[in-house]
């Protein structure tokens, strides 16, 4: 009696397997994975230095840049040696002050639409 024997797969039979794809899809998958996370590491273990160079750069760049030279520069007055000796020069306006000249432009606006207004009428009289 005979007995149907298998025959061994061949290497090559295996390899076509959904299985078998997968695994090699997953390796792929793995290689890239640990290739990017190498290249993040070494991204993160250089951006110090990256940022430290670019900010160098940026200084050095504006060091040079001729806006920026000290002749055309604004003059910060809260540190000129005039205000030091005339401390009321850099003072702002208090509260009190600031309302006290609304107060006085209204009443002078009220007494020019009143000269405005008598002009006008002895106008209209003549």
């Amino acid at each position: 009696m005979f007995s149907p024997r298998r025959k061994p797969r061949s290497l090559s039979s295996r390899t076509g397997t959904t299985l078998d794809r997968k695994q090699d899809a997953l390796r792929e998958k793995e290689e890239r994975l640990k290739q990017e996370t190498e290249q993040l590491r070494r991204l993160i273990e250089n951006a110090p230095r990256i940022r430290e160079e670019q900010t160098r750069r940026r200084r050095e760049q504006l060091a040079s840049d001729p806006r920026f030279t000290s002749g055309t520069a604004v003059v910060d007055r809260r540190y000129d040696a005039y205000v030091g000796t005339h401390p009321e020069y850099g003072q702002r306006p208090l509260r009190k002050e600031k309302r006290d000249g609304k107060f006085l432009f209204l009443c002078l606006l009220i007494t020019l639409g009143a000269l405005v207004i008598w002009i006008a009428k002895m106008a209209m009289t003549l």
